[in-house]
């Protein structure tokens, strides 16, 4: 019974088989009409994609490169541009954006710290911040026109603090020329002595000129020399040496070759030859009074020279008026003293004239009484 189940089974599985066969070989069919489909269609999309995607490509690909382009139109532009009005460095190199960028930031970085240290006064520190090597590459740029600034303003600032030392220094000179009118001992010391220590020189000398009897000379007057008088010459004849010929020619002389004979300086550290010596006429009226002479270690700067010989010619004027006065007194005094001794004269002439009046008196009435007698 067992085997005819067995073989009812089999011959309903064969059956089953039979009829699931070209089921299954439909389905196979379709599976690989549409699979071929797939691939068909798939091909025709990617075909669809590579012929539309080329253009597209190739647009985005130009537009690529023309922003390349304009960016590095832009950097040669940007760097162009930094160099003609910013700062020239000298290297024109466009390697990156960030290196473009980083020099354009550096010397915006740097025109600030230039007009910061201008604006401290420190023209020194702010010259350094552009090389002597670069100077001519930055005539037309702004940190050449800030270098240009700073240039004016320190002279400016320069010229200021001269115009004001020459003004205080001429000032405080005159007061003392003003309150010394009628004593020229006292002048010619307090004179030298402040034109000495007001140019930081180490020496000093003050030499008027005398006339004795036609004969004229140079004679030292006063002297400062680390307040002690240690000049030898008192006298120096008009044209001799140095002093003389300064006088003569009413020319200044400054010698930065001084001989080791002529004049030395003497301090606590014992004996210098001076390195700088100045010599300045006091001209006024074109007529020179005399001669200021200098002596130091360093060299005179023509504001020194300028200063020296307003300071003369205000002296010298000084010391015009103060000979004319003392010529007026004396020739006032000179007038009292004849004056007085006419009144002398004329009491004496007036007594004389009283006596011999007195002897004719007397001489008559004596004639008058002999007369009288007889």
């Amino acid at each position: 019974m067992a085997s005819d189940e067995l073989q009812r089974a089999s011959v309903a599985g064969v059956e089953y088989l039979s009829e699931v066969t070209p089921l299954l070989e439909e389905v196979e069919q379709h599976g690989i009409s549409d699979y071929e489909w797939s691939i068909t269609d798939n091909a025709i999309i990617q075909i669809i994609l590579v012929i539309l995607s080329v253009p597209i490509l190739l647009i985005a690909s130009s537009k690529l490169k023309a922003e390349i382009r304009n960016r590095n139109t832009l950097l040669i532009e940007l760097e162009k541009t930094n160099r003609t009005y910013l700062y020239n460095s000298g290297v024109h190199d466009v390697d990156s954006v960030n290196t473009v960028i980083t020099r354009s930031i550096e010397n915006l970085q740097k025109a600030c710290e230039f007009v910061e240290q201008v604006s401290k006064g420190d023209y020194t520190q702010a010259k350094h911040l552009i090389s002597d090597e670069v100077r001519v590459l930055n005539e037309s740029t702004l940190m050449g026109a800030l270098l240009r600034m700073s240039l004016r303003l320190e002279r400016a600032e320069g010229e200021e603090k001269i115009r004001t030392w020459s003004t205080e220094g001429l000032n405080d000179f005159y007061k003392i020329v003003r309150n010394n009118p009628d004593d020229l001992n006292q002048l010619a010391n307090e004179s030298i002595a402040f034109i000495t220590k007001y140019l930081g020189s180490q020496q000093g000398g003050l030499f008027l000129l005398q006339d004795i009897n036609g004969d004229a000379f140079l004679e030292l007057a006063a002297c400062y020399a680390f307040d002690r008088k240690k000049w030898i010459t008192k006298r120096i004849d008009i044209g001799e040496g140095i002093i003389g010929q300064a006088f003569l020619e009413g020319q200044v002389t400054m010698m930065t070759d001084i001989p080791k004979d002529y004049i030395s300086i003497t301090s606590g550290l014992g004996h210098a030859t001076p390195s700088c010596l100045l010599v300045v006429p006091l001209l006024f009226d074109e007529k020179v009074e005399g001669v200021i002479e200098l002596a130091g270690f360093q060299k005179y700067e023509p504001y020194h020279i300028d200063f020296v010989r307003s300071a003369g010619e205000f002296l010298a004027a000084a010391l015009q008026n103060t000979k004319s006065r003392l010529q007026i007194q004396n020739l006032l005094d000179q007038s009292n003293a004849q004056a007085e001794m006419l009144r002398a004269q004329e009491e004496e002439l007036r007594q004389n004239l009283e006596e011999l009046e007195a002897t004719n008196e007397a001489m008559r009435r004596a004639r008058m009484d002999t007369s009288s007698v007889k």
